[in-house]
């Protein structure tokens, strides 16, 4: 092989994924190749019937950057030239529309051990919604007064957090749903919750939850044999009268501990997805502050330049993301021991970053979403710009003016969103 300048470069291919691995030979590639021509060869290497995309990453670990440009801006010809690759994201399609009578507040995704997919939606009108992929509504679930703020998925139950303060548990595989634990111990409204999956099949999950007040409770979700707290003696009168006795009332429970440390609102709670027992906090007051939740200590924390509005880790060791005020996402690599360390700034939101999700197997992948009405998917190894934008177009009649996101999902395969025009909509969205 040859090109006009008649040099070829010696290459050596490496595969983040299993899956499309070659052998890590030698090539000696034309200089004027490009992502298509590299990633016709790894085909043909493969003996794919169907042609896979790849994007490449300068460097045997993709620190160098994505490859943008023909190979000769990479290399001087003498030196071996190490590229990785990995599948391309193909650009977001739009599936469907669940259509909500008020602003949806946050969106999770639960994929079944059959395969299938099931969504959970929070909204302002107070209701917490379980969805099938038919865009049927499965489950209601009613009890918070005020807004529903934050859902979450803890196996094939569902955990809720509301502005009047609560945490509650809710069983919805039963003839009729029915809640199982009120988590009690937030005296103002509780603006995030995460989920750990129990590391033996014998143990409960684990759940975080936090407030504007700058609280953040650890609890398990076993369900104890008589209430661990009183019954509400400092709960507002206003909010007991408005309150509906429930059929069945539920067990409440006591927090494991009470994380205290931020002087202002928490936005966003997310366990490290490589060590359960670390976790992570994004607050007002300008500091992600991580925990150690074994001990319920706070290990470490990190001061950015605005508020932060939320959070989660990465699938990489030490690393998380965060929104901000400032319409950045940030990537911090808490491994080092600045007190600050934002390691890069991914920028391209024209508004507040009200959510960001983590790729739940790539450590380079995330979405963000924020109140300018876009959904964002990134490549941590390219921060120069989004890999895609979705733009949603208002469902429900709304105009464009009413396109705030204010929760997003991604399961790998579908992305998720939902906000002010009262609906969430599910894209395919594969890497």
């Amino acid at each position: 092989m040859s090109t006009a300048d008649g040099r070829n470069i010696p290459v050596i291919l490496h595969s983040i994924s299993n899956e499309h691995k070659i052998p890590e030979e030698m090539y000696m590639i034309p200089s004027t190749w490009k992502r298509f021509q590299l990633s016709q060869l790894i085909n043909n290497l493969l003996e794919n019937v169907s042609a896979v995309p790849f994007d490449f990453f300068i460097g045997e670990d993709s620190a160098g950057g994505k490859l943008t440009s023909v190979l000769s801006n990479h290399s001087n010809g003498e030196e071996t030239l190490h590229l990785s690759y990995v599948p391309s994201i193909l650009p977001p399609k739009h599936l469907s529309t669940y259509e909500h009578d008020d602003w949806v507040s946050s969106v999770s995704i639960n994929r079944t051990a059959h395969n299938e997919h099931k969504f959970l939606t929070t909204s302002y009108d107070g209701v917490a919604s379980v969805w099938n992929s038919r865009s049927e509504k499965t489950v209601e679930l009613l009890g918070h007064v005020g807004p529903v703020l934050a859902g979450e998925w803890v196996g094939n139950a569902v955990v809720t957090g509301g502005r009047d303060c609560t945490v509650r548990m809710w069983d919805i595989d039963a003839g009729k749903p029915s809640q199982t634990l009120q988590c009690t111990a937030h005296a103002a409204p509780v603006s995030a919750l995460a989920v750990a999956p129990p590391l033996l099949p014998s143990e409960p999950h684990t759940l975080l939850s936090s407030d504007w007040d700058g609280l953040v409770c650890l609890w398990d979700t076993r369900t104890p044999s008589a209430h661990e707290v009183d019954a509400d003696p400092e709960e507002p009168v206003k909010k007991r009268r408005k309150s509906k006795p429930a059929a069945v009332e539920a067990v409440r429970k006591a927090p494991i501990h009470r994380l205290r440390g931020h002087t202002g609102a928490v936005n966003g709670v997310s366990f490290a997805k490589e060590d359960q027992t670390r976790a992570y906090s994004a607050g007002a007051d300008h500091t992600l502050r991580l925990w150690d939740v074994g001990v319920g200590l706070e290990s470490d924390s990190r001061v950015a330049a605005s508020a932060l509005r939320c959070v989660d880790s990465l699938n990489l060791h030490g690393v998380a993301v965060s929104g901000h005020v400032d319409r950045s996402v940030c990537v911090w690599d808490t491994r080092s021991s600045s007190t600050s360390n934002v390691a890069q700034k991914l920028w391209g939101h024209g508004s507040v970053v009200e959510s960001v999700a983590s790729h739940p197997h790539s450590p380079h992948h995330l979405a963000s979403a924020a109140l300018d009405g876009n959904v964002k998917l990134w490549d941590v190894r390219s921060p120069k710009q989004a890999l895609f934008t979705v733009v949603r177009n208002p469902a429900n009649g709304k105009t464009e003016k009413q396109n705030k996101i204010l929760g997003v999902d991604w399961d790998g395969g579908l992305l998720a969103s939902g906000g002010e025009d009262c609906a969430m909509q599910l894209h395919e969205a594969r890497a």
